[in-house]
């Protein structure tokens, strides 16, 4: 497809038609995301109205990635490859690395510094926006997806839109991390580990709950001043500058940034353990060093490792 694009003068890269890829499979975010909506705008513009999606998902990140396999196409804006940006990407894998091959001080750096740190930016600027509301969301009208649903309909249009980020499936390979974590703290009969693993997920997600519903009412009260925005990103931006000027903008900022810290550091823990032996010593190459993400053996080898960190610790007994 690329031996197909041609050069142009006024142009640092080049150009090829859109309509060539009308056959082609491809890898999007969700319509709720201003990528996807250019993205779409583009394609109806090129006679394409109905692409052939391959897959959708949250993180444009993690698409790049998927399309720089050959898994797919996607259209890539050109800030997404700015120097600052590669540097930045760099720096913070960097850190997750580190702190990755280091999972026996997982639950210091998460759990005692990240994780605080995050909720406590989380909650500046929460605070600022509930003490201080730009409007009453009771007295907007629902819009996009959600006009002239009942309340019923919209829970579960809103609860099915955050089931399909996967984060349940995530939350399996973190319950390694979970566990092993208890254990480190020294506990190690099976009746404590499973009583811990039941109250720790219950304040999780009581707390997770919380930050989820205060964040939907700043949200719907930010319409009042700058109507709907594109996605949660660019809200929670306007939220922030808005009661703190730039400082708003720094501060969540440094709030994403440790959310996601903390997040890639777990995920990358949890996963490798069961994926690090998936890779034969014929197969293992400089291109090559983990499973490819539509490996068959990857649900399996999962599946299997948290049922067998369940079994030694005792929650499970099956």
């Amino acid at each position: 497809m690329l031996e197909r694009a041609e050069p142009r003068p006024s142009f640092p890269y080049p150009v090829l038609d859109p309509r060539l890829l009308k056959n082609e499979p491809f890898l999007m975010v969700h319509k709720q995301q201003r990528i996807r909506q250019i993205t779409d705008s583009v394609l109806k513009k090129a006679g394409i109205g109905q692409p052939h999606i391959r897959l959708t998902l949250r993180s444009y990140e993690n698409i790049r990635i998927l399309a720089s396999q050959g898994l797919g196409v996607t259209l890539l804006p050109s800030e997404y490859e700015t120097p600052a940006l590669c540097i930045f990407s760099a720096l913070f894998f960097l850190v997750v690395l580190y702190f990755s091959l280091r999972p026996s001080g997982i639950l210091t750096w998460v759990g005692k510094v990240l994780n605080p740190l995050f909720l406590l930016f989380l909650s500046i600027l929460l605070a600022a926006a509930l003490l201080q509301p730009m409007g009453d969301p009771a007295a907007l009208e629902p819009i996009g997806s959600y006009a002239g649903q009942s309340a019923a309909q919209s829970f579960f249009l809103g609860f099915l839109e955050g089931y399909n980020t996967l984060d349940a499936l995530a939350a399996l390979a973190f319950g390694i991390v979970l566990i092993n974590a208890i254990r480190g703290l020294g506990v190690q009969s099976p009746q404590a580990i499973s009583g811990s693993t039941v109250k720790a997920g219950c304040l999780s997600t009581a707390l997770m709950a919380v930050i989820y519903c205060l964040l939907t009412v700043v949200g719907a009260q930010s319409r009042a001043v700058y109507g709907l925005s594109t996605d949660g990103g660019e809200a929670l931006y306007q939220i922030g500058t808005h009661y703190f000027g730039t400082l708003g903008g720094v501060l969540l900022g440094v709030t994403v940034t440790f959310a996601c810290l903390q997040t890639a550091i777990g995920l990358i823990t949890s996963e490798l353990m069961p994926l690090a032996d998936l890779i034969t010593p014929e197969e293992l190459s400089a291109d090559y060093i983990i499973p490819k993400a539509f490996d068959k053996r990857v649900g399996p080898a999962v599946a299997k490792a948290v049922a067998e960190a369940a079994r030694k610790s005792g929650v499970a007994r099956i």
